[in-house]
């Protein structure tokens, strides 16, 4: 065995999972035996033995399985340049990417990849400078993830979902303003930040686009209908914050403004229904795109705070000298 195979071996042999993902992988594989039941048959060869039998390629299709699905699983929160990060861009996201049948599906699966580049950018720029490489990569990465969500958002307008379309737009504009405010100063910092800054420029233009479209809209029903989504969304949002703000343990200065945006959120929830009961639909509409956008940043500000908070403390407890070049 060569060193290069040696060091292939040690780091497979490396990979632990924890409690959590432990415990999804053991739900999957109980539901894959479930939905999987093992029948009797005849042997698949002349030649007895359990080796051919469609018991054994049963048995091991699940540990092919457990395998697969538990170095998933570790991957999924793999940073660049450590070893199962291709896995996470390459099959955990090839994955998702292939499951998404829908344009909505699509352009929200490629706007969450999007942001997650970002996140990346900012977990690993909290141990130690990342390389010029790395964050050229993830620029780009985001920049082609942000662009094909584009191009679904579009097809989504195109087939007359407004309401899924505002949505989308609202939601992945709002995530870009909260990472360009929480982007910390790292090497190549600039680039990251100039390009967010041209995406969410597109965001914004696609966004008048469809306001213009909902604004001119004369079809009562179609309005109607945008009106109440929009307000199930901004409930949702509004659930959302509330939830998040609970789960946070050290409370700070954005947690603080974060319950007052909260508190505003919900007068201007009763604000909304009170213009649907008076028939003003576009006004609730525009409302509860207001209340989205704040809603939404202010959520993903403390959460990705919260976060980036928590890997820093992992990685200062585990007391591994992390070096992304």
């Amino acid at each position: 065995m060569n060193n290069a195979e040696k060091k292939f071996i040690d780091d497979i042999n490396s990979i632990k999972m924890n409690d959590e993902e432990k415990s999804k992988t053991e739900r999957i594989v109980f539901s894959y035996i479930e939905n999987n039941p093992i029948k009797p048959r005849r042997n698949l060869s002349i030649f007895p033995g359990f080796l051919f039998s469609h018991k054994a390629i049963s048995m091991y299709s699940i540990a092919l399985l457990v395998m697969i699905f538990g170095v998933s699983q570790v991957a999924a929160d793999a940073l660049p340049g450590e070893f199962l990060y291709p896995v996470k861009i390459n099959v955990n996201e090839g994955v998702v990417k292939s499951l998404s049948i829908t344009n909505k599906s699509k352009a929200r699966v490629y706007a969450d990849i999007a942001e997650e580049r970002l996140i990346e950018l900012e977990k690993i720029s909290k141990i130690s400078e990342p390389s010029q490489e790395i964050v050229d990569d993830l620029n780009t990465n985001f920049k082609e993830h942000s662009e094909k969500s584009h191009e679904y958002i579009t097809k989504i307008k195109e087939e007359g979902d407004l309401s899924a379309a505002n949505e989308i737009v609202s939601d992945f504009k709002t995530a870009l303003d909260a990472h360009t405010e929480i982007i910390p100063e790292v090497k190549g910092h600039e680039n990251t930040v100039n390009e967010v800054s041209i995406q969410n420029s597109k965001l914004t233009e696609l966004d008048k686009s469809i306001d213009a479209q909902i604004a001119s809209s004369t079809d009562q029903s179609d309005l109607d209908e945008i009106a109440s989504e929009t307000l199930e969304n901004s409930e949702k949002k509004i659930k959302k914050l509330d939830i998040s703000l609970k789960k946070i343990e050290d409370a700070s200065e954005n947690t603080v403004e974060a319950q007052e945006t909260l508190e505003l959120a919900k007068d201007v929830i009763e604000e909304i229904k009170d213009n649907l009961e008076k028939g003003n639909v576009k006004e609730a509409i525009s409302l509860s795109d207001q209340i989205n956008m704040i809603v939404n940043k202010t959520t993903t500000q403390i959460e990705v705070e919260d976060e980036l908070l928590q890997f820093k403390k992992d990685e200062n407890n585990s007391g591994e000298d992390l070096d992304f070049k």
